[in-house]
């Protein structure tokens, strides 16, 4: 089996695990997976936690005081090489990303946002770099903003599309466990990586068109972002 599809079964298994878990048994299920040394970083007011005890301690057990029960939905599952270098080579590290909702009531505050009694979904995207075997580092987004409109606060302008609409990929969820085509998989990498370079950065700061990013997307093409 390749490092990639180790690295993607531990970090699945992994979370599978962490939702099943009690308060007690947390710390465990973290530690056999994790770094001792894990940096975690996440938006603010969480920020950078520098290692497992404030991971746990200041992320993961006030995130579930305040969501008793927690679920993590995952619609995007993938992992590989990562091509972080300018010239868009390999730079040797091995990743697995995926993103999705966390599901519960809020019952208790969290972050200083009020508890609204009901269920709320937060969309989520996480990034976790691996290294022999253990997750070293995770980038971890979520749309907070989102939920704070569902418990009624409002800090931003309308917004222009849909509020609270976020739904998995049309042909279902696309959770990459098994081993996918190298060749095509290289493709799909070098595609977006001309968008996000060669086309967005191209944008003369003044015309939109100058961005050229028409030749990427299909002419129905749906597109979602954040709340707000």
């Amino acid at each position: 089996m390749s490092s990639n599809q180790l690295n993607k079964e531990a970090v699945w298994e992994f979370w599978q695990a962490q939702e099943s878990a009690s308060a007690a048994e947390l710390p465990e299920v973290i530690k056999a997976v994790t770094a001792s040394n894990i940096k975690w970083f996440g938006p603010d007011p969480i920020n950078a936690l520098p290692d497992i005890e404030s991971y746990i301690e200041d992320y993961w057990r006030p995130l579930n005081q305040a969501f008793p029960d927690l679920k993590r939905q995952t619609h995007i599952f993938i992992g590989g090489q990562s091509n972080g270098r300018v010239d868009g080579t390999d730079d040797g590290q091995e990743w697995v990303g995926a993103t999705g909702y966390l599901s519960g009531t809020f019952a208790n505050d969290w972050l200083d946002i009020p508890a609204s009694g009901k269920k709320a979904r937060i969309r989520w995207g996480e990034f976790c770099l691996i290294e022999n075997g253990k997750i070293v580092t995770v980038y971890f987004l979520l749309d907070l903003i989102d939920l704070m409109q569902q418990a009624g606060i409002y800090v931003l302008p309308p917004a222009l599309g849909k509020d609270h609409h976020y739904p998995p990929p049309k042909d279902g969820p696309a959770i990459l466990l098994d081993a996918q085509n190298e060749i095509e998989s290289a493709r799909s990498l070098a595609l977006i990586r001309e968008f996000l370079f060669e086309s967005l950065n191209s944008y003369d700061q003044s015309e939109l068109q100058s961005m050229g990013v028409a030749q990427y997307f299909t002419q129905d093409v749906q597109w979602y972002g954040p709340g707000g």
